[in-house]
C-alpha cells in the first residue's frame, strides 16, 4: 500500500485567504494526488483535480466531525452563501461569532484546531479509499442465454455470482437513496421530502444488512473476491449514520425484505426501539426548524 503524505493544517492555510471555491493557484499538489480526490475526478487533467479537491473539502465540512466547531469551519471557509467572496477577516469574525469567541482567541486558538481536523478528515478519507479492495462484479454484454454444465462446480461458481450480484444491488439501491438525501437536504433540509427519503435510505440500509447476513450465512466473513468483510459494502454507499450493532438488529428484525417501505416503517416504528431508531435517524438528515424567540408581546425579539 502507498504511503500517504502526512497532511498539517498549515497545507491548508493557503486556502482561507480566498475561501470556497478552492483555489487552484493555492492548492499544494500534494492535496491534489490524495486517492481520494484522484478518486473522484473525472480525468488526471489538474483542473478536474481541483474540481474533486473542492467538491471533496465542502463534504467534509457538511459533516464536520467536531459539532461544536463545525458551524465555525463551514463560516471560516465562506460556504454560507451570504459569505462566498467575503474577506478572511470577514469571515473569521463572523466563525468567531458562530462558536462564541473572540476574534483574536479564534484566530490564534480555533482556526488552527479546525484545519488540523480537516487535514485528518483528508488523510481518513484517502486511507478509507486505501483500505477498500473490492469492487462491483463486471457486467459484459450477452449474446444468448448463458448454458452451465451439469456438475457442482458450476452451479457453485454461478450461485456465489448470484450472491455477490444480490449484494452489490443492494449496495447501489442504498447509494441511490442517500444521494437523494444529499440533494433534498441542499434544496430544503426541513422539508418533508428529505424526512420520506431518510426513510426510504433506512429501509434500504436495512435490506442491505439482511443481503450481507445472508452472504455470510453461504460463505462466512470475507468476500472471496476482495478479502473484505461485506459490511465494508455499507460504507462504499455513502455517509449514513452509524447504527451500532443492536440497532441494525432492530432494523433488520422488522422486515425490511418486505417489498415497500411503507410496510417496513409501520412494523419499524410498532415497537419503542424501533421508533427510537427510526427517529434517530431521520433527525441525523433532517435539519431542526429554528423558532424565532418572542418578548411578552408577542413581536419576534
Amino acid at each position: 500500500m502507498t504511503a500517504l503524505p502526512a497532511l498539517t493544517a498549515e497545507d491548508l492555510r493557503p486556502l482561507l485567504r480566498r475561501g470556497l471555491p478552492a483555489d487552484g493557484a493555492v492548492i499544494a499538489e500534494p492535496l491534489l494526488t490524495l486517492p481520494g480526490v484522484t478518486a473522484r475526478a473525472t480525468t488526471t487533467e489538474r483542473a478536474s483535480r481541483v474540481t474533486a479537491f473542492d467538491t471533496l473539502l465542502r463534504s467534509l465540512l457538511a459533516r464536520f466531525a467536531d459539532q461544536r466547531l463545525a458551524e465555525a469551519a463551514r463560516t471560516l471557509f465562506g460556504m454560507p452563501a451570504d459569505l462566498a467572496g467575503t474577506t478572511l477577516t470577514v469571515r473569521r469574525e463572523a466563525a468567531a461569532a458562530a462558536c462564541a469567541r473572540e476574534a483574536h482567541h479564534f484566530r490564534k486558538h480555533l482556526e488552527p484546531r479546525i484545519l488540523a481536523q480537516l487535514a485528518q478528515a483528508l488523510a481518513a478519507d484517502s486511507d478509507r479509499l486505501l483500505a477498500v479492495a473490492v469492487s462491483a462484479p463486471a457486467l459484459l454484454p450477452a449474446d444468448g442465454p448463458a448454458v452451465l454444465p451439469a456438475e457442482v462446480f458450476a452451479w457453485e461458481v454461478a450461485e456465489h455470482a448470484e450472491h455477490l450480484s444480490r449484494l452489490w444491488a443492494h449496495v447501489y439501491a442504498l447509494r441511490a437513496e442517500l444521494l437523494a438525501c444529499q440533494r433534498l437536504a441542499s434544496m430544503d433540509p426541513h422539508g418533508a421530502d428529505l424526512r420520506t427519503a431518510a426513510e426510504r435510505a433506512l429501509w434500504a440500509t436495512g435490506r442491505l444488512h439482511g443481503a450481507v447476513a445472508d452472504y455470510r450465512r453461504a460463505y462466512g466473513e470475507l468476500l472471496l473476491h476482495g478479502q473484505v468483510a461485506p459490511d465494508v459494502l455499507v460504507a462504499l454507499a455513502g455517509w449514513a449514520p452509524a447504527l451500532p450493532t443492536g440497532e441494525v438488529d432492530v432494523v433488520c428484525q422488522h422486515g425490511p425484505d418486505v417489498g415497500d417501505v411503507r410496510t417496513f416503517l409501520r412494523r419499524l416504528t410498532a415497537h419503542p426501539q424501533g421508533r427510537a431508531v427510526h427517529t434517530r435517524w431521520v433527525a441525523a438528515f433532517v435539519a431542526p426548524r429554528t423558532t424565532e424567540h418572542t418578548d411578552q408581546s408577542g413581536a419576534a425579539a
